[in-house]
């Protein structure tokens, strides 16, 4: 479970870094 969320909030990281340096 907790990688699982670790993975989840990495991935979205990644998606959210893009957008806010945008």
């Amino acid at each position: 479970m907790d990688f699982q969320v670790v993975v989840l909030a990495g991935g979205t990281s990644k998606k959210l870094v893009p957008l806010v340096s945008k």
